[in-house]
């Protein structure tokens, strides 16, 4: 359980709309990543991919990023959905 003052816990209850058997990534570890990007003015999910390769040693001492940080088709379907 997440302790109630964290970003994640924030972003605990997002739905999953992906498909469970083509899941590379963490949600938390996207949204995580988006939500950093963003702030730091990239935009777009190119630019997002760009920023979290960039970033990648920096965005592991928050993230576990078992696959690393390819996540450009995964912003994608995630984001699209919703």
């Amino acid at each position: 359980m997440l302790e109630e003052n964290t970003i994640a816990a924030c972003f605990d209850k997002l739905p999953e709309f992906r498909v469970e058997r083509t899941r590379r990534h963490k949600l938390i570890d996207a949204v995580f990543i988006g939500l950093y990007a963003t702030i730091c003015g990239f935009d777009g999910r190119e630019e997002i991919e760009l920023f979290a390769k960039s970033k990648e040693s920096w965005l592991r001492r928050f993230l576990d990023l078992p696959n690393g940080t390819s996540l450009s088709r995964h912003y994608l379907t995630y984001f699209h959905a919703c």
